[in-house]
């Protein structure tokens, strides 16, 4: 009787502990891969921004400079 008790107990305590096991490593990479996608999109769209952003400047600043030069080679 203790013997089977034994085994009973071994056997609930393996498969709570492959069960709890494969449950938190189930968890673990949702959250990483969820924490991994919200990272990408943000870097990406931030960068993207940010290109965005000095693109438009530069192309702004070839246009101004593209102008003055022009307006001025004209006038002299």
């Amino acid at each position: 009787m203790h013997t089977y008790i034994t085994y009973i107990h071994t056997y609930i305590r393996t498969y709570i502990y492959t069960y709890i096991h494969t449950y938190m490593h189930t968890y673990i990479t949702y959250i990483h891969t969820y924490i991994h996608t919200y990272t990408h999109t943000y870097i990406h769209t931030h960068i993207h921004t940010y290109i965005h952003a000095y693109l438009h400047n530069l192309h702004t600043y070839i246009h101004t400079y593209t102008h003055t030069y022009i307006h001025t080679c004209i006038l002299t």
